[in-house]
């Protein structure tokens, strides 16, 4: 399992913000959509067991991922190849209260 994509920058952040603003449905691809914010083998893995409801609203899971993120980059941020912008993590945290 591994992760290659984070929305570390203020550009990724707001494009994954703006991703968010609407329904993430299993039926529109979502994997897509998220591969070059957010690529993570555990989310996509999740995303997949949600595929009997292709009208499954999946933000609500991006958030929990986003959430993690977010907690472990504190707490081990030297286990993070490239480092979490303080304008990103802001973003990031509206997009969780959402």
């Amino acid at each position: 399992m591994g992760t290659w994509a984070l929305p570390n920058t203020k550009r990724k952040a707001l494009k994954l913000k703006e991703l968010m603003e609407e329904p993430l449905l299993v039926s529109e691809d979502p994997q897509s959509k998220l591969y070059d914010l957010y690529g993570d083998d555990s989310l996509f893995d999740e995303i997949w067991d949600y595929e009997d409801d292709p009208n499954n609203d999946l933000r609500e899971l991006v958030k929990k991922y986003i959430s993690k993120y977010l907690d472990n980059y504190a707490e081990n941020p030297e286990s993070y190849y490239k480092k979490l912008y303080p304008a990103a993590r802001a973003i990031l945290e509206s997009i969780i209260t959402q």
